[in-house]
């Protein structure tokens, strides 16, 4: 038999984690005051130094597997958007779908390539028609001045334009 601090010393425990020990269900219970049983301290010492340690295994093992699941879910997602940019390339191979930097581009010249015409009616309605009074011309000038402007604002939109079609059609 022995005391608590001979079993302290032979477990190789401070008194205080002796102690804690004692509160641990399962731990030996001296029989007197002070009258503790090495061999029982040993064996139920050993006893709990394996379970702590399963259990950390445990805890590891599902840390791992739980790494695993999120690689796998990881996997499954590249997969998925690389076959997503495969059917997107694909569609564009055959021209079924555009770039939208390409349809801006083509709004945008067709607009120029608008202005451009509308800049020549006035004086094409003025060789044409040589009867037309000045003020006619000048409304027609003012008229045509304007839908050149709108044509080449709406170039400049479509940037704009573009990203408020996104936006409604969220």
């Amino acid at each position: 038999m022995a005391t608590q601090a001979e079993v302290a010393v032979h477990l190789d425990l401070t008194d205080r984690q002796l102690r804690n020990l004692q509160k641990q269900p399962g731990a030996p219970v001296p029989k007197r005051k002070g009258d503790y049983d090495l061999d029982a301290w040993r064996v139920y010492y050993i006893n709990y130094l394996r379970a702590v340690k399963s259990v950390q295994e445990e805890t590891v093992d599902g840390k791992e597997a739980n790494r695993d699941i999120q690689l796998q879910k990881a996997k499954i997602r590249l997969t998925e958007a690389q076959a997503y940019a495969q059917e997107l390339k694909n569609l564009k191979d055959d021209q079924m779908v555009v770039d939208t930097a390409f349809c801006s581009f083509a709004l945008s010249r067709l607009a120029n390539d608008i202005a451009a015409i509308l800049d020549g009616v006035p004086l094409a309605m003025q060789r044409r028609f040589t009867d037309m009074s000045e003020v006619q011309l000048d409304f027609l000038k003012i008229q045509i001045a304007k839908a050149m402007n709108t044509a080449v604002k709406t170039s400049e939109k479509i940037p704009e334009m573009l990203d408020e079609y996104l936006s409604s059609a969220d």
